[in-house]
């Protein structure tokens, strides 16, 4: 009986890890963001994260430290019942708690779990979807929430009012969002990675889009002569004030994943934004855009150093209306420089022309 309760964890102890794997589940941050590629692995690097807090064995003991609540997961569907093979968080959540820590499965009629801490005590899980109407998240209290791509933003802030009391309590209680950058998204880029405090990027999305790499260690991860690990990554910390971390790697980084595999599920990508983003997690603005290689740290300038007072006085000055007698004028104003930049907003005139032809 304990051979066979050890086989069951084997899966749990045995996972395979790469360097930001581990960055995510040691992190601290209130909000963790994995971004990755295609088949990266981040719904299953999110489900040991989580399996291991339910079972009391994380390797940062404060996760450990959850609020008597069920902990939350949110994926594109429900689980028809325990033995559901269609919600990825659930499948991959399942094969790494041992069937006899289940003290109730989850059934047709409900998505709450309840399992046996290997310490102690018992943890309920909750899976639900996100198609679910927005009272379905309202008024109860979580413990923690892991998400699986991104959610109608009205749901997500739902969500995260639910981890208020877990946390005022001194608990443990953060979120985790797994995604990949995809066309249609609505709101995370703005509000998530654009807001987070630093950024953690792989060796292999380093070297193909060029970001700086340091040797970065991460307490308590050491190897088997007692010495800290050192990982040749990608950093990137930001001036903000946010408790948000973001996690990137690519495809390639999925430890269970052979490079021939991999090439033969991009072999038929042929656009540059389409492969960064579905193979290496990096964003791009695809719908609409014009200058494709627009990189905003090394095209966007500081508004104070462009629109300074002085300077603006040695610019030429243009403004050019496109009439129309009905619909509302759309106007540009365009500067430019003396060394021949143009700088040119757009905006509509809403006025229109009257009977009379005055303005």
């Amino acid at each position: 009986m304990a051979i066979d309760f050890v086989a069951d964890l084997e899966g749990l102890f045995n996972f395979k890890m790469h360097p930001i794997a581990i960055a995510y589940q040691r992190s601290r941050a209130n909000n963790r963001l994995i971004i990755k590629g295609n088949q990266g692995g981040g719904t299953a690097t999110a489900m040991h994260d989580a399996a291991q807090r339910v079972l009391g064995i994380h390797p940062d003991n404060e996760k450990n430290n959850l609020a008597d609540k069920p902990i939350r997961f949110v994926s594109k569907v429900v689980p028809g019942d325990h033995n559901c093979e269609e919600n990825q968080q659930f499948v991959e959540f399942r094969q790494l708690i041992p069937p006899e820590k289940w003290v109730k499965k989850l059934t047709a009629r409900s998505k709450i779990g309840k399992i046996e801490r290997l310490v102690g005590g018992t943890v309920d899980v909750e899976f639900m979807a996100s198609t679910q109407d927005l009272d379905a998240f309202m008024s109860v209290q979580r413990a923690a929430y892991y998400q699986d791509e991104e959610i109608d933003r009205t749901k997500w802030d739902e969500n995260q009012k639910r981890l208020i009391k877990a946390r005022s309590d001194k608990h443990y209680a953060d979120t985790t969002l797994s995604m990949t950058p995809v066309k249609g998204l609505d709101w995370s880029y703005d509000s998530l990675w654009k807001r987070a405090r630093k950024i953690f990027r792989s060796k292999c999305i380093c070297e193909k889009f060029g970001y700086q790499r340091v040797i970065h260690t991460i307490p308590g991860v050491i190897n088997k002569d007692g010495e800290l690990v050192k990982f040749d990554i990608g950093i990137e910390e930001q001036d903000v004030k946010s408790d948000i971390e973001v996690f990137c790697w690519a495809t390639d980084d999925n430890p269970v994943m052979d490079k021939e595999a991999i090439e033969s599920l991009f072999y038929e990508f042929d656009d540059n934004d389409e492969i960064a983003m579905a193979r290496y997690g990096v964003f791009r603005q695809v719908s609409g855009r014009i200058y494709k290689v627009f990189d905003e740290k090394m095209h966007k300038k500081p508004f104070d150093k462009v629109f300074n007072t002085d300077l603006f006085r040695n610019y030429w000055h243009f403004r050019i209306i496109d009439f129309h007698p009905s619909k509302p004028w759309y106007v540009s104003w365009v500067a430019v420089t003396p060394t021949h930049e143009w700088l040119r907003p757009n905006l509509y005139w809403m006025r229109t022309m009257s009977s009379t032809g005055a303005p």
